[in-house]
């Protein structure tokens, strides 16, 4: 029989590995190729028995040296079978060879929760945050009140579904000009309806009419406040933008001018005015806000540049709502010595929501008559003339004609004034 060690006594014969050297004089008795790879380290302790790596670098490990690893840098050894590393591998549990990743994080598609937000559900909310509509707010119940974008937990106006579309600061559902910028919310009248988009500043008016869509609200349209009165005192109307118009006629010897008008020591200013014939004058003058409530009381003077006519008329009404800049529009005379053209007219430019205004002095007593649809606001006579006052709305931009008839006219003075409408 054959000494598995011949040169060491082994009476047993052990030879664990099977190979023709028995334990005791084989270097590598668990292996029986016997270091086939020649790097000293036995097959049964070798990490790569069948390649040479004296050094046992082992970067993961698992069971399997670097250089017989085929994925050297991961310890589960694509887990998944995909072909692809898990060090590399964007879902190293779930097979996906394509490594397809829509959002470019770092999980593919086939292992990604939300493959399409690339922070994945930051706000962990369980909805992700490309359909989330507070990406980065916790809102799992997604509750969003006036349907935008936005839940309500991100959203600054939850019930304006514009989201302060004016940029002014205020949610569209609390401001009073929605769609103008106004961060002040300033409403004079209190009407709900801030200034800046408000078309009657001054006159409450929240439902916003305007009857013929210039603008101007029908709240503040340019009208008469109270009735004419004759006489030289007149207690003003109340309202906003208020303009005192005030005529002054007279019959007389000799055309005595008019050389000034005040009201409670008010300055009023001319507008316009003619005579006709020897002599009768008409003419309007006007105060302006200011000056009305600068006035000490309610009584007109009047001062001639000669002596006072023989035989005076006197009217006056308050407009509101009249442009205080430019309160006049237009102004237009006209006269008669002879009973013709009688109705005596006299036109001027107008514009919509503004008012109307004349006056017409007769060298006889009788009465006016106003025509096309004119307001009469006063019908004087005294013992040798007669005179009239009215008013009439304008509707829209154009020419109005001021046009009276005379019972028993002889000769005759008329003046027109278009007022214009505050803004």
């Amino acid at each position: 029989e054959l000494d598995n060690c011949p040169a060491i006594a082994n009476t047993d014969q052990a030879d664990a590995d099977g190979d023709a050297f028995g334990d005791v004089c084989d270097a590598c008795p668990l292996d029986a190729a016997n270091d086939v790879d020649g790097d000293n380290v036995c097959a049964d302790v070798d990490n790569c028995p069948a390649i040479a790596n004296t050094d046992q670098a082992n970067v993961d490990g698992d069971a399997l040296g670097d250089v017989c690893d085929a994925c050297p840098l991961d310890a589960a050894n694509d887990v998944d079978g995909d072909g692809l590393c898990g060090n590399v591998d964007n879902c190293p549990l779930v097979a996906n060879a394509d490594q397809a990743n829509a959002d470019g994080d770092v999980f593919g598609d086939a292992c990604d929760e939300c493959p399409l937000n690339t922070p994945n559900d930051i706000d962990h909310d369980g909805v992700c945050g490309n359909i989330d509509n507070c990406p980065v707010v916790a809102n799992a119940d997604q509750a969003n009140a006036d349907g935008d974008a936005l839940g309500d937990l991100c959203d600054a106006c939850p019930l304006d579904s514009a989201n302060d579309v004016d940029g002014d600061g205020v949610c569209g559902d609390v401001d009073n000009c929605p769609a103008i910028a106004n961060p002040t919310q300033t409403d004079t009248d209190a009407d709900t309806v801030g200034d800046a988009c408000d078309n009657c500043r001054k006159d409450a008016n929240a439902g916003q009419e305007d009857a013929n869509g210039n603008g101007v609200g029908d709240a503040c349209v340019t009208d008469r406040v109270g009735a004419w009165t004759t006489g030289l005192t007149h207690a003003a109307g109340a309202g906003n933008d208020r303009l005192l118009v005030f005529m002054v006629g007279y019959e007389g010897s000799t055309d005595t001018q008019v050389s000034t008008v005040t009201y409670g020591g008010s300055s009023l200013t001319r507008i316009n005015g003619t005579a006709a014939g020897a002599f009768d004058r008409i003419e309007l003058w006007s105060l302006d806000e200011a000056g009305i409530v600068a006035a000490s009381d309610s009584t007109f003077v009047v001062t001639y540049g000669g002596a006072n006519p023989t035989e005076e008329h006197f009217a006056a009404a308050t407009i509101r709502n009249v442009d205080q800049a430019t309160p006049v529009v237009a102004s237009d005379v006209a006269s008669t010595n002879a009973p013709t053209p009688n109705p005596l007219t006299a036109s001027v430019a107008v514009t919509s929501d503004g008012l109307a205004v004349a006056a017409s002095i007769c060298g006889d007593t009788g009465s006016f008559t106003w025509n096309n649809g004119w307001s009469e606001g006063t019908d004087q006579s005294l013992s040798s003339s007669n005179s009239t006052s009215a008013d009439h709305a304008v509707t829209a931009d154009g020419t109005d004609t001021a046009s009276a008839t005379h019972t028993n006219q002889n000769e005759r003075a008329l003046v027109v004034v278009s007022l214009s409408v505050a803004r």
